[in-house]
């Protein structure tokens, strides 16, 4: 975190950046981590989801990459709360904005990649489709009763599902449990073996975070690049700005706890060094 600061220091000296947006004190002491972060790489990303078997495993990760959601949001996720691409409103998005309940029941807006949409209507149309079949199945064998269920009794009798439909169900048609999520990613995880990916939901969320503020902070100053050049610069805060906007995808409370993906930015790692490295032979090489 010091190197980081370092750099955004140097940033705003030699007139990159008008403004930090936040002290040391609040990178150093209030945003540090006790604990690692661990993201992946988009290998191990690939490789983890090619050791899956199942899609309902490989959507459950399009959609914690892709939204940095929390494993218990992801397990709450209603069929309803998918946006529909071929919406009016939706038509050529790459990403299709939703509205969810998260931590403390605050309700947040995040944002779905149209790529992990598909993923999910994969597993919708199939392996979903066949669960809510053999729910139905059960019903006729008296098995379990429909006010047990998601579903309800239409005219003429048909079984169909209602307004709150889980979107994730177990192979026999009940809803996917919280620990189930928990238990297939480490199934997942052995199957990739010592040497392989070890990946959690946590990890994903962690992976979302740093990649999208990492794109953020890269947008930003491409924008100043470019508002240097056509003679229009402005005072804006460059890098506060992607963090408070990761704070409010990930729903954090605070944006310190949104600070501890500051040094886990690898493609600004690179950057830093030739900014610290172009610093020390101007400012001590003298």
């Amino acid at each position: 975190m010091d190197h980081w600061y370092a750099f955004v220091l140097y940033a705003k000296h030699t007139g990159l950046v008008d403004d930090i947006g936040f002290t040391r004190s609040d990178v150093i002491e209030r945003g540090r981590s006790a604990r690692p972060v661990k993201a992946l790489s988009a290998t191990e990303f690939k490789t983890f989801i090619q050791a899956a078997d199942s899609s309902r495993m490989r959507a459950g990760c399009a959609a914690c990459l892709g939204t940095g959601v929390r494993v218990s949001e992801l397990a709450a996720l209603r069929l309803a709360d998918i946006p529909d691409p071929r919406g009016a409103a939706n038509l050529g998005r790459a990403y299709l904005p939703a509205s969810i309940e998260g931590k403390g029941r605050k309700i947040r807006t995040i944002y779905w990649p149209s790529t992990a949409i598909k993923w999910i209507q994969w597993y919708i149309n199939g392996e979903r489709r066949m669960a809510v079949e053999t729910l139905r199945q059960r019903i006729a064998r008296q098995e379990i009763s429909v006010s047990q269920t998601f579903l309800t009794v239409a005219s003429g009798g048909q079984l169909i599902e209602n307004s709150s439909s889980p979107l994730w169900l177990a192979e026999n048609g009940d809803p996917l449990s919280y620990k189930r999520w928990g238990k297939d990613f480490a199934k997942v995880s052995d199957r990739c073996g010592e040497e392989g990916p070890q990946c959690s939901p946590h990890n994903l969320r962690h992976s979302y975070a740093i990649i999208t503020l990492s794109l953020l902070i890269n947008a930003m100053l491409k924008k100043e690049m470019v508002d240097r050049h056509l003679g229009r610069p402005e005072g804006r805060v460059y890098f506060m700005e992607p963090i408070r906007e990761v704070k409010e995808r990930l729903g954090h409370a605070s944006i310190e706890t949104t600070m501890i993906y500051l040094d886990h930015i690898a493609e600004h790692r690179a950057l830093l060094a030739m900014a610290v490295s172009e610093m020390q032979a101007t400012y001590f090489d003298a």
